[in-house]
């Protein structure tokens, strides 16, 4: 009966089923009971005494199953993963589907964990719920009250987990201040999902930050180039390079997703808050700063804040202090090769910091008044524009400079003023010194305008500005004496009077003003202090046994490279003819630059001549 009974049979587990009917029958199924049971433990993944071949265990997790664990659609997921730092894989197995997205197993159960999703899930109800009152009578009276409603959070714990240390905060400062000065930048857009209010604390958390670099003097150099400018500050040591655009109207492309940008934006304005706020309190002063409303009416930036001190006594004590503290870092280590770097940097950056004191700017109104006033308040002088929130006005008989940007016939000249171009104060300030006013006169080609970020030297190729900005930077600051190479190869102090380099320096300048590039003047200097060898003193041709030699020589050190080059592996083969491409490439372009700097002066040359 309990073998043909096809419905209990189906019903029943195979273990239950057999056991019934062992005990009907007496016990003549025990044999098919051990097999039927050992089945069920293979299929309930028990071990049955016997090896099998187990699937490795797989570390990564392609994205629609991440999504699927976590319960969330594509843009939550993103957010989430955005907000807690977990970026996608790229796994070590070639077996897994190259085309597909994957991430680790840990982090996917990192993210599990996260209160966070728990807020989305209430977020996602909620609308749900609002959308159905949008459609319902008296709507208008209860959308407020549902509004009220809405969960809200903070990323306050993340920033603390991402970032346990202030240190580690600022290392990673770059692209907050990159995120928050483009949508400083940018107009508040209603279709690309813009809102108003996060381009205004943008505004006000970027300003803040430039407020604290005019306050401590931390700005070290900045580059304007065609995409924007460039900036770099050193706070507490730390080195942060953002770019700021120009402010023209910015068009928003359709290709760039900027939900994805905002989720970005909104993890950087929590952590620029923090940040901010810490570095306003260890210098003594209260956080947010105060705002001037006419000021801030006129459009005035960063020259709408004003510092409230906490306690005078203290604020001065903690600037004192943190000087301290790095005068103390430098000293410990000024017998080492990177103490000699960080006194080197530490008096460029007592000079940037200094060039300005003393002066007192106006901007007029088509110059740009954002970079200018940052720029001139971190270099100590007075700053005044062209609104009516400026501290003074353009007929103050105490201006020194004016920076205009237009041509000499429009200006109002008045007398005992400096005239100069924006530019003037960009090269000032990277080189540390007020440089010769007369290259960046109204009306005048400025000369080029050097990235201080770019290591010359390094390069290979040093460009002509760079020589004489270098010149004027030690004339000025009169730094240490130089080591040259004599003509027999010796090293000699280059520690002349004062005088004989004061002459040197104003040759140069002489020449520079008639037009006369720099490489022609040291080639006639040294034509001139040298005579040109006779046909006596000309050098004898090589022997040919000499000469014979040095070939041979040279073809077996091909050879031997060629043979070490035949003994690498194909991965280390591909790695050297790439760096080998890499050096081929930086010689060409070295080559050009040269070629091209040849032509110009051989054009100026025959330009002359004609005007001759």
């Amino acid at each position: 009966f309990w073998l043909k009974h096809k419905t209990l049979q189906k019903q029943c587990s195979p273990g239950l089923f057999h056991r019934l009917a062992s005990s009907a029958m007496g016990g003549k199924s025990k044999t098919k009971q051990t097999v039927h049971s050992r089945r069920s433990k293979k299929a309930r993944g028990v071990s049955t005494g016997v090896i099998h071949n187990e699937k490795p265990v797989q570390n990564y997790i392609n994205r629609t199953k991440a999504m699927a664990r976590l319960g969330v659609k594509l843009p939550d997921f993103r957010r989430l993963c955005i907000l807690k730092g977990v970026y996608p894989r790229d796994p070590k197995s070639k077996k897994l589907a190259t085309e597909k997205t994957y991430y680790h197993v840990k982090d996917i159960r990192f993210l599990s964990h996260e209160p966070l999703l728990r807020k989305f899930f209430e977020i996602k109800a909620f609308v749900r719920k609002f959308k159905k009152v949008q459609h319902k009578m008296g709507a208008e009276k209860r959308m407020p009250l549902m509004e009220e409603r809405l969960p809200k959070y903070t990323l306050h714990h993340i920033v603390l987990e991402r970032y346990p240390t202030f240190d580690a905060a600022l290392q990673d400062m770059d692209d907050a201040m990159c995120m928050l000065a483009l949508f400083a930048a940018l107009p508040a857009n209603q279709y690309r999902k813009i809102p108003a209010k996060d381009v205004q604390e943008s505004i006000r958390l970027y300003q803040e930050f430039q407020l604290y670099c005019i306050k401590s003097r931390c700005l070290r150099r900045m580059f304007c180039s065609i995409k924007g400018y460039y900036w770099q500050a050193s706070v507490q040591g730390v080195s942060i390079t953002w770019v700021q655009p120009h402010q023209f109207a910015q068009e928003l492309p359709w290709e760039v997703d900027f939900e994805v940008m905002l989720t970005f934006l909104e993890f950087y304005r929590t952590l620029m808050k923090f940040v901010n706020f810490r570095l306003f309190s260890m210098s003594g002063f209260a956080y947010p700063p105060r705002r001037d409303e006419l000021a801030e009416k006129n459009a005035a930036g960063v020259a709408a804040l004003e510092l409230v001190a906490l306690e005078k006594e203290n604020s001065q004590n903690n600037i004192v202090t943190q000087a301290a503290a790095l005068d103390k870092d430098v000293n410990d280590f000024a017998d080492t090769e990177e103490g000699r770097k960080m006194q080197e940097a530490k008096t460029a950056n007592e000079n940037a910091s200094k060039v300005f004191e003393g002066l007192k700017f106006f901007i007029s109104r088509e110059v740009p008044l954002g970079p200018l006033y940052f720029l001139l308040k971190c270099g100590g002088a007075a700053v005044g524009f062209a609104t009516e929130a400026s501290p003074f006005s353009a007929e103050d008989d105490g201006i020194t400079h004016m920076l205009v940007d237009r041509p000499p016939e429009h200006l109002k000249i008045v007398p005992g003023r400096e005239y100069v171009q924006p530019q003037w104060a960009f090269d000032s300030y990277n080189c540390g010194v007020r440089l010769p006013i007369a290259p960046y006169a109204p009306g005048k080609a400025p000369p080029a305008h050097l990235s201080p970020f770019v290591d010359d030297a390094a390069e290979g190729y040093v460009p002509k500005q760079r020589e004489i900005l270098n010149a004027l930077i030690q004339q000025r600051i009169g730094g240490p004496a130089t080591k040259v190479k004599k003509a027999d190869g010796t090293d000699g102090d280059v520690s002349d009077d004062e005088e004989e380099v004061e002459q040197q320096f104003q040759a140069e300048l002489d020449a520079e003003a008639k037009g006369i590039w720099h490489a022609d003047f040291q080639a006639d200097k040294a034509a001139a202090s040298t005579a040109p060898p006779s046909d006596s003193e000309s050098e004898e041709p090589m022997d040919p046994k000499v000469k014979k030699k040095l070939a041979k020589a040279e073809q077996q050190k091909e050879e031997e490279l060629k043979r070490r080059q035949a003994l690498l592996s194909a991965k280390s083969s591909r790695l050297y003819t790439a760096i080998q491409m890499g050096k081929a490439k930086k010689e060409d372009e070295l080559k050009a630059l040269n070629t091209k700097r040849k032509a110009v002066k051989k054009q100026k040359k025959g330009d002359k001549k004609q005007e001759a």
